[in-house]
């Protein structure tokens, strides 16, 4: 089973805030894509997350735009994103993964 090392664990909240007046929306925006929701669980597969409820992220990916990421992080049992004091933070997998969807739909301009 996977323990986290929480010094791999980077804010997606302030990363965002560098780009954006709206750094929460930017978060949401990403979670609810189908990219990250699949790199979501092919990240907790590679770290041996037993726990994780793969089960229920095609629900989260069929209602789109209609779902917080507290509601997603506690419905499947993430190792590798969590909430603290209103800020996102995610493992090092998740964070990658996070900049280039940013690169990719040009937030970082």
């Amino acid at each position: 089973m996977y323990v986290p090392d929480y010094d791999e664990y980077y804010s997606l909240t302030e990363y965002a805030a560098r780009f954006s007046s709206d750094p929460d929306e930017v978060v949401r925006v990403y979670f609810r894509s189908r990219g990250a929701l699949n790199n979501l669980l092919l990240s907790e597969m590679k770290v041996g997350n037993d726990l994780f409820r793969k089960d229920v992220l095609s629900g989260f990916a069929e209602r789109g735009e209609d779902f917080e990421i507290k509601d997603l992080i506690d419905a499947t049992n993430s190792l590798l994103v969590f909430e603290e004091r209103e800020e996102v933070f995610a493992h090092l997998f998740i964070y990658n993964d996070f900049v280039a969807f940013l690169l990719e739909h040009k937030v970082t301009y």
